[in-house]
């Protein structure tokens, strides 16, 4: 470790030593560092800017790290990015909610990868404060944090207008925060973060051709994140499809995916009919490293609807691959298989739905929902004969479902046995009377 710091030597670089101390003062900070050895560094750094002990926390351990931001509430929050169970925006995004003043709090993300640091930025342009690239000596972090404090302490004439406009924002004060967004767009002509204020705004009042003028605006000269992701919501929400899907395929260049962000791009390449980019979709979703249930409906979802597109094309091959996968994205929901064999049996193809239906997980094999899907595809393939030997076991042994009556007193009536499927009918009626009036005419038929 470099020699203490010494913050007020007279030295131009510690000329502010004592406006980062009163800016520090009694501030929460909470460091989080997977190897703990840069922990240990800027724990170091903040206690020669003057802060007391108490004010410091520095942990290693992900699982503490939500708990610590509610109970601590830190000021300043530095981070490691490399998460298993939390995800980056989710972290940056509560110590946000913790302390939504920008000038009072500061948000610094390290990481030891080049390419890290520069998708970090890009991605989270207004919330985090600095991105470090580790490993870094103590004196060069004391340099940039001095520098970034810095510029909390003395905030310039746009940021406190953004601040001033963010805080009216908050509380509902649309008018007063339209006029300090639209001042702190004459002091910086390419604050996107204004312009995605000034189209929030608009939102409120209803007015979406205003909001999108702002949220382009807010990328004219460079693409700003919120900016961007606001139009593609404003446009899916006026139904504007096609427009939305093309502003994801410039975002998906831009920057890395999330789950959430996936589920927004498989959504509108559903709506837009952009079938042919789902297998691309797909291997993002596999790549992915976190899959949430939602994502996974929504990709299983997606596959279902490019099948049945399929089917009424005739493609029925292709769909049934489909289908396959749309079972295994929804983790073999069983009601995602039986609407797949439903679809294949309608339109006669039982021997395909027996692929979909091989899927069925393994812990749910034998339960009234799988015999009831077992024996629907069976009828379609077994004759007469089959289909009433199979039946009548099937019943036998307990296996009280109506479509098992069904099609068995259909095979002993086809096969002339009059009496006894007239037997079975009645044993149905007994078994499901709510049904009666169905069965009867059944019977009668």
């Amino acid at each position: 470790m470099d020699a203490a710091l010494n913050l007020n030597t007279g030295n131009d670089e510690d000329l502010f030593g004592e406006e980062i101390t009163d800016f520090l003062k009694d501030k929460p900070i909470l460091i989080y560092d997977a190897s703990k050895n840069f922990g240990t560094s800027a724990k170091q750094v903040f206690k020669e800017f003057g802060c007391k002990p108490d004010q410091l926390r520095v942990i290693s351990k992900e699982r503490e790290l939500f708990d610590e931001i509610n109970d601590f509430k830190p000021h300043v929050l530095i981070l490691d990015s490399r998460f298993e169970k939390f995800s980056l925006r989710e972290v940056i995004g509560g110590h946000k909610s913790i302390c939504p003043s920008r000038i009072e709090r500061l948000c610094i993300v390290t990481t030891s990868q080049e390419a890290d640091k520069e998708e970090i930025a890009t991605s989270f342009e207004d919330d985090v404060d600095g991105v470090l690239l580790k490993p870094l000596s103590t004196s060069k972090l004391a340099e940039v944090l001095k520098g970034l404090i810095l510029k909390k302490a003395f905030p310039s004439p746009y940021l406190q207008l953004i601040v001033e406009g963010e805080a009216a924002y908050i509380d509902e004060n649309y008018d007063i925060a339209k006029e300090s967004f639209e001042t702190a767009i004459q002091k910086n002509q390419d604050s996107g973060l204004a312009y995605f204020y000034l189209g929030e705004i608009a939102l409120k009042k209803k007015e979406h051709k205003e909001a999108l003028a702002c949220f382009r605006k807010g990328c004219e000269n460079k693409v700003h994140r919120r900016c961007l992701m606001a139009e593609i919501d404003t446009l899916s929400f006026l139904e504007r499809y096609q427009a939305a899907y093309r502003k994801c395929q410039l975002a998906r260049e831009l920057y890395p995916l999330s789950a959430h962000w996936l589920e927004k791009v498989i959504t509108l390449a559903v709506y837009s009919h952009h079938f042919e980019d789902f297998d691309l979709l797909y291997k993002d979703f596999n790549e992915i490293d976190e899959r949430p249930t939602k994502l996974c409906k929504v990709m299983s979802a997606a596959f279902m609807v490019r099948a049945k597109s399929k089917v009424k094309e005739g493609d029925v091959e292709e769909a049934v691959e489909d289908m396959r996968k749309s079972v295994i994205c929804s983790q073999r929901d069983t009601k995602q298989i039986e609407r797949a064999v439903s679809i294949l049996l309608e339109s006669n193809q039982p021997t395909l739905a027996d692929k979909v239906f091989e899927l069925y997980p393994p812990d749910a094999t034998g339960t009234e929902n799988y015999e009831k899907l077992n024996f629907h595809i069976k009828a379609k393939v077994l004759n007469p004969i089959q289909i009433a030997t199979q039946g009548r076991d099937m019943l036998r042994k307990g296996h009280k479902i109506l479509l098992i009556y069904e099609e068995t007193a259909r095979a002993l009536a086809g096969l002339g046995q009059k009496q006894a499927a007239e037997n079975i009918l009645l044993e149905a009626e007994k078994a499901f009377p709510d049904e009666k009036k169905r069965l009867s005419q059944l019977l009668d038929s």
